[in-house]
């Protein structure tokens, strides 16, 4: 079994990156924005939607 040793790798996609953290971090703030009333009614926390 032969070991390659000339491995060839590119450049990060910081492009794709950056787009997976900035629709994650809108797709927090919407779950937040959209049940913050609802958890602080029913469950006593603004956050339990958030932090469950």
């Amino acid at each position: 079994m032969q070991r390659r040793t000339n491995v060839i790798r590119g450049k990060p996609d910081y492009v794709l990156f950056f787009t997976v953290l900035t629709l994650l971090a809108l797709g927090i703030v919407m779950v937040f924005s959209a049940s913050f009333v609802r958890a602080e009614r029913f469950y006593g926390s603004r956050y339990y939607f958030l932090v469950r």
